[in-house]
């Protein structure tokens, strides 16, 4: 399997996600971003469920706590299926089993197996 070092972002008082990452799609790690970001005060576990318990998320698992390469032609995507759960199930998941720590919500990597 290909694996990769994820890239860490220093953000910026310019910083776009949209046009600096997003056109990328690939995994990132944001750095020095959230500081002042008013969520912080405000999302917690219980805030969250109250406005997004049942919507649908998908998730997957990495047991190597890398993300792989999933538009590397080696990386087969049947090894890192897609779960399909609501917000508060995954939630749950992650409290409940603190080896799943390495489950990461997962959007649009499946673009790549055409």
């Amino acid at each position: 399997m290909n694996h990769r070092e994820i890239e860490r972002i220093s953000v910026g008082k310019n910083f776009d996600f949209q046009k600096d990452v997003f056109p990328a799609y690939k995994p990132v790690i944001l750095e020095n971003s959230f500081g002042t970001w008013p969520a912080l005060k405000r999302w917690n576990v219980d805030y969250l469920n109250a406005k997004i318990a049942n919507a649908e998320v998908s998730y997957k698992h990495s047991g190597s706590h890398l993300h792989p390469n999933f538009c590397d032609p080696k990386c087969h995507p049947r090894k890192h299926n897609k779960t399909i759960t609501t917000f508060n199930n995954y939630i749950q998941l992650l409290i409940e089993d603190t080896k799943k720590a390495s489950t990461y919500l997962a959007s649009g990597d499946d673009l790549c197996f055409k």
